[in-house]
């Protein structure tokens, strides 16, 4: 792991063309497929985040886009008082409580953020994890701002499960099959822009937020030709293509697993996250 304090070089954030509307409901549709496929986020993150908040237990918390859970778990079992979990995928939003045991401090709204109706300056806290890039970001990050309290803690991060410039080897050699792809906001074919900490500081601070730390973990493991194709099938720029299309890529996928690298697939996954302080008005 390590923490930055200086900018990085990441990913442009232009160029993305799936329409934010097109990406938000595009997940509901194999809920069970994404949350077996996608790794849950590293304990560390959320350590990091209490310790900017002197602890979870007790806390007001919102979170946008909670998708299956795999952070709205983690929340709950770190106590938080209230949990508000604003998706606007519907059947995400209607299967949310089974993936998270049904707690009784969960609240879930089914909207989009610009949507949904926050109270100002009523949370200690507001997270999203995986799911930022799919708002029109600075109106939604003074949204953010307004709903926390004064001094309140803001955190952001996502995986980032394709860095074929980061020593990710089956990254790089499955460039070429996906060459005329549209990529979801923040992504190209080269890598991720949660990695662009110019842009993300300078975006938080305009907006009123003060000091932000970034933290990225690293995580290396290797998986299976199956699991790879998996993975890559919860991608939203696989998911919106057309059935023939995106078998073609997904056999693709596998294809060059078992051939190339024998069944047993590396993989790098990055943990980008992004927490910060919203100043007093």
């Amino acid at each position: 792991m390590f923490a930055s304090d200086g900018a990085a070089t990441g990913v442009p954030m232009t160029g993305s063309t799936i329409a934010r509307e097109e990406g938000r409901a595009l997940f509901g549709h194999d809920a069970q497929g994404y949350d077996a496929a996608r790794l849950g986020y590293p304990a560390e993150l959320y350590d990091a985040v209490e310790t900017r908040t002197g602890g979870l237990t007790n806390r007001a918390v919102f979170e946008v886009g909670p998708g299956t859970g795999l952070v709205t778990r983690e929340l709950l079992r770190r106590g938080v008082a209230r949990l508000v979990a604003i998706e606007p995928d519907a059947e995400l939003a209607r299967q949310l409580p089974s993936f998270t045991g049904g707690d009784d401090a969960l609240v879930v709204i089914n909207a989009s953020f610009e949507d949904a109706k926050l109270r100002d300056a009523s949370f200690d806290v507001g997270c999203a994890a995986a799911s930022f890039h799919w708002l029109d970001i600075p109106p939604s990050l003074a949204k953010v701002h307004a709903a926390l309290t004064p001094g309140g803690t803001w955190a952001m991060w996502w995986n980032s499960y394709r860095n074929p410039h980061h020593g990710d080897a089956f990254a790089f050699a499955a460039m070429p099959l996906l060459a005329g792809i549209q990529f979801p906001p923040m992504q190209t074919i080269d890598g991720h822009g949660s990695l662009d900490v110019d842009f993300w500081r300078t975006t938080l601070t305009k907006v009123g937020f003060g000091r932000t730390e970034h933290v990225v973990i690293r995580q290396e493991r290797v998986i299976s030709a199956a699991a790879i194709r998996a993975l890559y099938a919860t991608y939203s720029f696989v998911r919106r293509l057309d059935d023939d299309v995106r078998a073609r890529l997904l056999d693709g996928i596998e294809t060059l697993a078992e051939h190339e690298f024998g069944g047993n697939v590396p993989n790098v996954v990055l943990s980008s996250s992004y927490i910060s302080s919203a100043d007093p008005r």
